[in-house]
């Protein structure tokens, strides 16, 4: 019986992955909305329900690096840039935010995790750019400012991270609670 949930659970798990994966690419084609793509609740749900956590991490990074390949040969300039080591640091960190998930998996901790990973992203990301890039200036002003410019797009990324969360751990959640059912039926 237990069996039987964990064997659903899995293949859940590894086939909403896929999809997420195919559809972060088709995300990054089809939508002229910056910052609205799955990698980030991939990056969650990965941490909350892969255990290997060496795969946890390898799997929503090589999602995210097949759709920059794909957008670096279908746009050159658009799939690799200076900083993107920052936004896959600050993936592979919302991945560890996901193993908080393994023990106890709430709506409020989902919900917290998301808009920490999404703050997280927003940081990491945004001190690549300033770091690594000539866009503003080397210094405490030119922090600022490049956080201050970046505040546009937080919110796309939060409405994103909160969206996909919720269709995987909520998909997750209905599987897990199906098998559970039809088990003991």
């Amino acid at each position: 019986m237990i069996n039987r949930i964990n064997r659903n659970k899995n293949i859940f798990v590894y086939a909403s992955i896929a999809a997420l994966i195919i559809l972060s690419i088709a995300v990054r084609f089809f939508t002229d909305i910056p910052n609205f793509a799955p990698f980030g609740a991939l990056a969650l749900f990965a941490g909350a329900y892969i255990t290997n956590r060496s795969f946890a991490v390898f799997l929503p990074l090589t999602g995210l690096f097949i759709s920059d390949t794909i957008m670096e040969i279908s746009k050159p300039g658009t799939g690799f840039y200076p900083d993107m080591v920052f936004n896959y640091a600050a993936y592979a960190l919302t991945v560890a935010l996901g193993f908080l998930l393994r023990s106890s998996r709430t709506p409020v901790k989902v919900f917290g995790l998301s808009v920490i990973g999404t703050a997280l992203f927003f940081v990491v990301s945004n001190f690549g750019v300033w770091a690594i890039t000539n866009m503003y200036p080397h210094n405490f002003a030119g922090l600022v400012l490049c956080y201050s410019a970046g505040l546009e797009f937080i919110r796309n990324t939060f409405l994103s991270d909160l969206a996909f969360n919720l269709v995987l751990f909520g998909s997750m959640y209905l599987v897990t609670e199906r098998s559970k059912s039809t088990v003991t039926a």
